[in-house]
């Protein structure tokens, strides 16, 4: 972060994130004391200062020990994000089928006024009350859950075949990483390359996203074409480029892409993977081609989840995509040839 050259334009509220104690009694009478964080949109406070209605940015609560407890993001007075303790549930993490239930809180705000020789009593100023929506403890476990998704997605990985295939798993601008996986989105940022770099640079809250959709592909496409040993999954196979399992893993990652940013920027994250290449290879082609075939996918069937996963598939397997090796063996060829139905990354044809 940079200097900050004239500290007058700097607002009170970018450096200092309002609290307040509130105090209320559970479902069992006992008496909770939480402390409420409010933390306001940029815009918001410029234009919208004091609108409650419209109010966009995000409350939290956390309990006295600085605990984190749920949070609510808005934007334009309508919640549009729940964020839960990744403890919540059965299995402990944010990976549940919940119910949302209404709350209300009143909270009765006081003065003290204090000097060198200690504080007065409080004084009662006025009272507030509003209402907001927490997760119901009553959480099942999805049993084909098995890598970390948005509460109501489909999973990255395992068995999702009894699952909803109307699910969406689209994650967009401001999805946060759960605090069990900052290792890993932090390593995937190391390993970018410098046009990747100053893309996430210029768009910092689409990172997040950006980071799941990539683990999403690998995750699905490992899952789709792992190697088999007399019907039983053996180790993981590396990765080949040129294969079904990389062009549907390209195809997918620009599907989902797509569905997060929009045609233009998955175009641009897609194209920046490639680096800053001049002379296009005969492997660049081929995976700018899987890309578009992946954004023109989910533009046709403006679908999501398992559906997105499975058109994308269809369409690997139909041939619309590229290859130029074939295989475990790896071999390649001296032009692209299309993908096929192979079911497993082993099979070579």
């Amino acid at each position: 972060m940079g200097f900050i050259k004239d500290k007058s334009k700097i607002a009170e509220e970018d450096l200092i994130t309002p609290v307040q104690l509130v105090v209320y009694l559970d479902g069992d009478g006992k008496e909770v004391v939480e402390r409420m964080y409010t933390k306001t949109d940029a815009e918001y406070r410029k234009q919208k200062k004091s609108k409650d209605k419209d109010f966009t940015g995000m409350h939290w609560f956390e309990d006295t020990e600085g605990h984190f407890k749920r949070g609510f993001v808005y934007k334009n007075g309508e919640l549009v994000q729940t964020l839960l303790p990744k403890d919540i549930g059965q299995q402990g993490n944010l990976r549940t089928s919940c119910g949302l239930i209404l709350q209300s809180t009143t909270i009765d705000y006081y003065s003290i006024a204090c000097s060198s020789n200690g504080c007065g009593p409080p004084q009662f100023m006025y009272t507030e009350s509003f209402s907001y929506y927490v997760a119901d403890r009553n959480c099942e476990q999805n049993k084909h859950d098995t890598e970390y998704a948005p509460s109501g997605s489909g999973g990255s990985g395992g068995d999702t075949s009894g699952g909803d295939q109307n699910q969406d798993d689209t994650v967009t601008e401001g999805w946060a990483v759960p605090e069990d996986r900052i290792s890993q989105f932090n390593a995937w940022l190391r390993d970018l390359n410098p046009r990747e770099t100053a893309w996430l640079k210029a768009n910092p809250g689409k990172a997040p996203a950006a980071w799941f959709n990539t683990q999403k592909a690998e995750n699905q496409s490992r899952s789709e074409y792992m190697c088999q040993k007399d019907g039983i999954f053996s180790d993981w196979i590396v990765d080949i480029d040129g294969t079904n399992q990389n062009a549907f893993k390209h195809a997918y990652w620009n599907a989902m892409n797509y569905n997060s940013f929009g045609e233009e920027e998955a175009k641009i994250i897609g194209d920046n993977h490639e680096g800053d290449w001049t002379v296009k290879t005969l492997d660049i082609d081929m995976d700018l081609q899987n890309n578009a075939l992946g954004r023109k996918v989910a533009q046709t069937c403006g679908c999501s989840g398992i559906a997105l996963r499975d058109a994308v598939l269809k369409a690997i397997k139909d041939g619309r995509g590229k290859r130029n090796s074939i295989g475990v063996t790896g071999k390649k060829e001296e032009r692209l040839i299309s993908t096929s139905s192979a079911t497993t990354f082993c099979n070579d044809n």
